[in-house]
């Protein structure tokens, strides 16, 4: 996949459940809505 000029190319290692798991994890230490957050930016840019 060519990506536009302004988003860099990534590849994110992880499925629904291991996103469940991270979102689950980040809650714990306080920092959850943050790493949230991000990841979901990055899930739904690229996907």
């Amino acid at each position: 996949m060519k990506c536009p000029a302004h988003k860099h190319e990534i590849t994110l290692w992880i499925d629904c459940d291991t996103f469940a798991r991270i979102q689950q994890a980040a809650q714990y230490v306080g920092c959850g809505s943050d790493v949230e957050r991000y990841i979901i930016g990055l899930i739904t840019e690229h996907c």
